[in-house]
């Protein structure tokens, strides 16, 4: 489908693209939008010319129709722009934690600023995602660690836990965090997950894609 579709000029050709276009709208069908987002798929980093339209389906999609959200995460850092600006428009708690977790995915430092933000948001579960993707992008520790710290005083639990795993991630980067994590050492709920973050914070930050591969993240999927 991909040789067929570069070779009749669906990456060059605007009609082509425009007829690809037709079939992501929600009003479409589920089969013909499902034909349609494969087929940008499949055309890998050639899609990057659906960007805008994906970014405009992904700023309004519900949680359990997040097609656009799962293309533009193949798109890679290309993509960043369009899911940073879908996350502040996307009314759905439900469909901002999955943009998290696809720039989570995706890993550049660009996306730092916007999961701090996040870190604001009113909706406790959008919180803990942008906590946890913090961890897995674990970059700017100048800027992130500060962040993780302030999100443990979150009133939610899973999201205090996922800020101190988080931390954990930066390694040595995190050096700053060593005192509250030693406070929360005996705390029942947290202690575990201080106690770890502990451990790791006495090893170098390890690479992204290396520490990805460890824990089958990339196997797994967006969660």
């Amino acid at each position: 489908l991909a040789n067929w579709l570069v070779g009749n000029g669906a990456v060059t050709n605007g009609s082509w693209r425009s007829r690809l276009y037709q079939h992501l709208d929600p009003w479409r069908g589920l089969s013909l939008r499902s034909y349609a987002y494969n087929g940008f798929r499949l055309l890998g980093s050639n899609g990057v010319p659906a960007i805008p339209k994906l970014q405009q389906l992904a700023s309004k999609a519900l949680p359990d129709d997040n097609y656009a959200v799962f293309l533009l995460t193949g798109l890679g850092a290309a993509a960043v722009p369009a899911l940073t600006n879908a996350l502040g428009a996307n009314p759905y708690p439900g469909s901002r934690v999955q943009i998290l977790s696809a720039l989570g995915f995706i890993g550049s430092s660009s996306a730092v600023p916007v999961l701090i933000t996040a870190l604001r948001d009113a909706d406790a579960d959008v919180v803990c995602a942008a906590a946890r993707n913090l961890g897995r992008i674990h970059q700017r520790p100048d800027i992130s660690v500060p962040a993780l710290l302030g999100a443990i005083e979150h009133s939610s639990l899973e999201t205090q836990r996922a800020a101190i795993d988080a931390l954990g991630e930066f390694g040595s980067d995190a050096k700053e965090a060593k005192a509250t994590l030693e406070t929360l050492r005996t705390h029942f709920v947290l202690g575990v997950d201080a106690q770890s973050a502990l451990k790791k914070l006495q090893l170098p930050r390890v690479d992204m894609l290396e520490r990805e591969a460890l824990t089958g993240f990339y196997s797994n999927g967006l969660k």
